[in-house]
């Protein structure tokens, strides 16, 4: 009876011991259901995309993000103490993505998408750290921007901020029904639509007067127009057509491509049918191009084909560049048969249709070959 009564105790010690040592299961008043919210809502904000190197641990950072001023790397955003973001409150979380302000002090640049990030309301932001306060912690060091004097000076983004940040959580179309305003909340907030899909001006800064209009992707990829227009935008596509690309990728107008695939992969395949349905909704309610910015337009658009078609004409080459992460959509055989003659097929100019994957006829379809060394 004494020894099973020791060895009672001395379970029941290692018990206590493995308890005081074991990390909590949720950090400090998380419960599972504002993590498992903040998880689809980091998926919502395709996170893991930008804060994951090519090859890298997830959320880590130190992927490049190429911008016409230089390269800034994304951040650690795990939660280790020494360089990530372990030591950060829910304040100092929500100040930089509602004020793009680090815990520090200093500002952050617009390659983090804060001038978006900023419409979203702070249950939101809170769910989102509290996901992200579960990841596993990675010690890696943060990459400092590699930017030209004076821009590699954060404080400059002050006056960046004086005229073209405009703080504040989104606020309710009360004209607009719910599902078109929780269309509008995704699409300009936390999906940060219009960092790609708008064009900049020579500062970086968003045009707001053609907002969704069609925008420089970066990595030689073009965003194009989400408006109602019929030729250059998504007047021709229903909302079921919009809801299907987001979630499979393709439909049968068009297929994802380029940084568009890595969207699918890592965040619009995740959302739920009613989400998808909502940003379909506000995206098909998206007017269409003014008569008068029609020559203008096709002008923007003409350079950029321009530009891209000089690049194609070097597959072999740029094929090599693209990251494995951006090949996501292209991996099934029709997909690499037809890169055979176009190796990157955009989604603007191929379509997946019917089990193939074909070029589409359209005012952006480019002539897809191999070079010839000409």
């Amino acid at each position: 009876m004494l020894r099973s009564a020791k060895f009672l105790y001395r379970k029941l010690g290692l018990l206590a011991v493995f308890l005081t040592a074991a990390p909590p299961a949720h950090p400090q008043g998380a419960t599972f259901s504002s993590i498992e919210r903040g998880r689809y809502l980091a998926s919502a904000g395709d996170c893991q995309s930008c804060h994951t190197n090519e090859g890298g641990a997830p959320y880590a950072g130190g992927r490049p993000i190429p911008t016409p001023f230089g390269t800034i790397y994304s951040t650690n955003i795990t939660p280790d103490s020494a360089t990530g973001i372990g030591k950060w409150s829910d304040e100092d979380f929500y100040k930089a993505m509602h004020a793009g302000i680090r815990r520090d002090g200093k500002h952050l640049y617009p390659a983090f998408p804060y001038p978006w990030f900023t419409s979203a309301t702070a249950d939101d932001v809170r769910a989102i750290k509290a996901f992200l306060d579960t990841l596993t912690p990675v010690r890696q060091a943060n990459k400092p921007a590699d930017l030209p004097w004076p821009l590699s000076a954060r404080e400059v983004m002050s006056g960046w901020n004086t005229l073209y940040f405009h703080e504040g959580t989104f606020k309710a179309d009360t004209k607009k029904s719910d599902v078109w305003n929780r269309g509008a909340y995704l699409v300009q907030g936390l999906g940060h639509c219009g960092a790609c899909h708008t064009p900049t001006n020579a500062l970086g800064a968003p045009k707001t007067d053609a907002m969704l209009k069609g925008g420089d992707f970066g990595e030689h990829w073009y965003a194009p127009n989400l408006g109602g227009d019929l030729k250059r935008g998504l007047g021709a596509w229903s909302t079921a057509d919009i809801v299907e690309y987001l979630k499979t990728g393709s439909n049968a107008k068009s297929a994802s491509g380029g940084p568009m695939a890595e969207v699918v992969k890592n965040s619009t395949q995740y959302l739920s049918d009613a989400d998808l349905n909502a940003i379909a909704v506000y995206l098909k309610d998206l007017p269409a191009d003014k008569p008068g910015a029609d020559s203008a337009s096709k002008t923007v658009d003409s350079q950029r084909m321009a530009k891209r078609y000089m690049l194609i004409t070097a597959p072999d080459v740029i094929w090599k560049t693209v990251p494995a992460s951006q090949k996501y959509s292209l991996r099934s055989r029709p997909a690499r048969a037809f890169r055979q003659k176009c190796p990157i097929p955009s989604f603007t100019s191929c379509s997946l249709a019917r089990g193939r994957l074909q070029r589409r006829a359209s005012p952006r379809a480019l002539p897809c070959r191999r070079s010839t060394g000409n």
